[in-house]
């Protein structure tokens, strides 16, 4: 009896008592909530941050005129500009008319940087150290990733030399000539270590030029041994040869 007159009495104490009680529990949890809510936040971006991938890397090599020539491993999205500054930059006798300085690289590329005279030289020659010489780039090799096509066709044909390209024009020409010339019905032997050059055009595939190779020829190696030798004579290959065999004689 005296208890319940005692809580009748403070129920406003006891009443506020528990509330505060109840408002403690319920702040406690929801921070341990919050918490534990941040915590798992921070695990799933670290996790996020492990399974970024590395930045891709490339080796590509330098050669020619630039200080530090080699293999130098770059990012993937570099650029020719980035591989010469990678090498110590260019030298004095670097030409860079004809690369392409922004291009992206790609892995195991070659780029070649090209002296004045290198340059010049392949002007005139249409030649290079390093390999054969492509028609579709403006740099003197194919193999040089840098080098600015003139045009995009998929199959790169050979420059001809000078040399080949004489060769090629006097055998149009001879050929011409052979058609142009009526058949002679009486085949007359020429003597090849004896001919003059009059003598030698008569022969149906000998033009001027090649008479006058085989008179220099002779003169140099002395007469001919067998009419085969005229293999050896500059312009007169297989094909000429089996034209005019039936016609020569030593």
């Amino acid at each position: 009896m005296k208890y319940l007159q005692l809580a009748k009495k403070y129920r406003y104490y006891i009443l506020g008592s528990a509330l505060l009680i109840v408002l403690a529990i319920g702040y406690i949890w929801a921070n341990s909530v919050t918490a534990k809510q941040e915590e798992k936040e921070i695990l799933e971006t670290n996790e996020v941050a492990q399974v970024e991938p590395e930045i891709e890397k490339i080796k590509v090599e330098i050669k020619g005129q630039v200080k530090k020539p080699n293999v130098y491993e770059l990012d993937a999205s570099a650029r020719v500009i980035d591989l010469i500054n990678k090498a110590g930059g260019l030298t004095k006798e670097a030409n860079t008319n004809n690369i392409n300085l922004s291009k992206k690289l790609t892995d195991q590329a070659v780029v070649i940087v090209y002296s004045n005279d290198e340059i010049n030289s392949f002007k005139e020659e249409k030649q290079s150290q390093y390999s054969v010489v492509i028609e579709k780039v403006e740099c003197p090799d194919k193999v040089n990733t840098a080098c600015i096509d003139k045009v995009l066709t998929s199959e790169p044909t050979k420059v001809e030399t000078k040399k080949e390209k004489e060769e090629k024009q006097e055998t149009t020409t001879d050929d011409t000539k052979d058609i142009q010339e009526e058949p002679v019905e009486e085949v007359t032997l020429v003597n090849i270590n004896t001919a003059s050059k009059e003598q030698l055009m008569t022969v149906n595939g000998i033009g001027e030029k090649k008479a006058l190779a085989i008179i220099a020829y002779r003169e140099e190696n002395g007469n001919f041994n067998d009419i085969t030798d005229i293999k050896n004579v500059s312009g007169i290959g297989d094909s000429i040869y089996e034209k005019i065999k039936d016609s020569i004689t030593v």
